[in-house]
């Protein structure tokens, strides 16, 4: 998807070329009905594209924010909608208890 969004921003259609520019139909359900319908217009303005390209890209921030970087991209490149899927990985979690951590942290 970054790449995607990078090559649609990367066109200036100032210069009178008509261009012609149409998302992906699986982008429909990361953008509002209203943003979704004015892209699929006759005559979509660029400031709605850029709109449009604005939110799928907070989102793709946030979606790294969570997940590392390399998993993000993983994902968006290779997306299908309503497909979770991972790995088992064997590993050890500990849980403890520092007795008097509280008090000495609030004494910080």
């Amino acid at each position: 998807m970054t790449d995607f969004l990078t090559s649609l921003l990367g066109g200036d259609n100032d210069s009178g070329n008509d261009q012609s520019v149409a998302l992906p139909p699986e982008l429909e359900s990361y953008l509002p009905p209203e943003v979704w319908r004015r892209l699929n217009s006759d005559t979509p303005r660029r400031g709605v594209l850029i709109n449009a390209l604005d939110r799928l890209r907070s989102l793709l921030y946030l979606l790294t924010t969570y997940l590392p970087a390399n998993l993000a991209q993983e994902r968006t490149r290779r997306a299908v909608p309503g497909r979770i899927d991972g790995q088992m990985q064997s590993g050890t979690l500990l849980f403890s208890d520092v007795s008097g951590f509280t008090a000495l942290s609030e004494r910080l």
